[in-house]
């Protein structure tokens, strides 16, 4: 797909999922390398608030004859209204 149609083709289905949050929803988006920071920057556009931005570090991948593997991923967190977000970490913590 060409780049300008991957983009708005991305930023079609995000717009989707955001007009579909509640006043109080959030989006976690799960983006690559190459088109995290135009991502990020629409989310802000439309109104959102990023609460983290995290990084998935993994280390295993395809074997590549002209690039290392891609390892890590992005992880996007906004959400429509930072003062009233549900969070409820205790279901997914781990002790460290």
């Amino acid at each position: 797909m060409p780049r300008d149609e991957y983009e708005r083709f991305t930023f079609d289905w995000l717009d989707g999922c955001i007009n579909a949050l509640s006043p109080t929803g959030a989006i976690w988006a799960s983006i690559p390398d190459d088109t995290v920071a135009e991502v990020a920057l629409h989310l802000k556009r439309r109104g959102l608030t990023m609460i983290n931005w995290c990084v998935w570090h993994f280390r295993f991948g395809q074997c590549r004859e002209g690039s290392f593997i891609m390892s890590k991923v992005h992880a996007l967190y906004f959400v429509k209204d930072p003062s009233n977000r549900v969070w409820n970490p205790d279901a997914v913590l781990e002790q460290s």
